[in-house]
C-alpha cells in the first residue's frame, strides 16, 4: 500500500483478514490513519508489537457486525414493519464514474444504487 500512495500509507484501512493480514494493514496505515477491523478469517489474534502502533498514532477500532440470531432479528423487523432504504436514483454500471461523483457531492438523499 506504500508503494500504490508514495509512501504516505493509506487512511482508512477495512480489516477482515485478522491474524495473517493485521501486520499489513499495520504497516500500509497512514500516520493517524485507522484501522477498522471487522472480521477475522485467519483468526483473532496478533503478535503485532505496541510500538509499532504507537510509531503510526494509528486509530484501532473494533467493529461488531453482531451475531446470526441479531441478523436474523434485524430482518424480520425490517419485513414487519415493511421497512424500504430511501433510493434518489439508479444509475447504470456503465456510468459509475458518474455515481461515485455525484455521491462525493453530497447532492444526493439517500441511496446512491449502481445497478449492474
Amino acid at each position: 500500500m506504500f508503494r500504490l500512495t508514495d509512501k504516505a500509507g493509506a487512511d482508512h484501512i477495512i480489516e477482515v483478514g485478522g491474524t495473517d493480514t493485521f501486520p499489513r494493514s499495520l504497516r500500509a496505515v497512514a500516520m493517524g490513519g485507522t484501522i477498522s477491523v471487522i472480521g477475522g478469517v485467519s483468526g483473532f489474534t496478533s503478535d503485532v508489537a505496541l510500538r509499532d502502533i504507537l510509531g503510526k498514532s494509528a486509530i484501532i477500532r473494533g467493529i461488531f457486525v453482531g451475531s446470526h440470531d441479531m441478523f436474523a432479528a434485524m430482518n424480520r423487523a425490517i419485513s414487519q414493519h415493511q421497512l424500504k432504504p430511501v433510493i434518489d436514483r439508479v444509475i447504470p454500471f456503465t456510468e459509475a464514474p458518474a455515481a461515485y461523483r455525484y455521491q462525493e457531492s453530497g447532492a444526493h438523499f439517500g441511496k446512491v444504487v449502481i445497478a449492474v
